[in-house]
């Protein structure tokens, strides 16, 4: 009789101590906001768009030193980062860098999951925000996408027209 009561005992212990582990990781969160260097970034493969990231506690206060993945989950950009880390003042940047509209990588928003994982260490549940980062087609380019510098452009035989009409 004595041995159940010691397993019903540990068993009960173990479910206390799950709870409180459960309590702990619910009770950090964080803040991960986001802000675009600019509105848009073109699709001309060549532009580069800083993505700056401030990570706080629910108060406000900063959060240094915490690891954030940087995951691009849509779109067709690039990251040279895969991992940052926060300053002193829970802030962090990165660079994404503009691909170029084709035929097989159409203009469509891009979207990087910002993932910290110096939150979440005892059960495994990480903090997850998202940032989105709007492509429109680059400016001084015509409807087929091709760079429109005032050059005559070939047709559809290749031959250029010159002279009016």
């Amino acid at each position: 009789m004595r041995s159940k009561g010691w397993i019903w005992l540990a068993v009960l212990v173990f479910a206390a101590v799950l709870v409180v582990i459960g309590l702990l990781e619910n009770n950090r969160e964080v803040v991960i906001r986001s802000s675009l260097e600019t509105e848009t970034l073109p699709a001309d493969g060549k532009s580069v768009m800083k993505v700056r990231i401030t990570v706080t506690n629910p108060d406000g206060t900063p959060r240094g030193g915490d690891e954030l993945t940087l995951v691009r989950t849509e779109g067709y950009g690039q990251l040279k980062a895969s991992r940052i880390k926060t300053n002193a003042d829970g802030e962090a940047s990165f660079d994404y860098y503009s691909y170029r509209e084709g035929p097989f990588t159409p203009i469509v928003d891009n979207r990087i999951a910002i993932t910290d994982i110096s939150v979440g260490k005892i059960i495994g549940i990480k903090k997850k925000a998202f940032v989105d980062i709007p492509v429109v087609k680059p400016s001084g380019t015509d409807a087929e996408g091709e760079e429109d510098g005032g050059k005559p452009k070939p047709n559809k035989n290749g031959h250029i027209q010159l002279g009016g009409g």
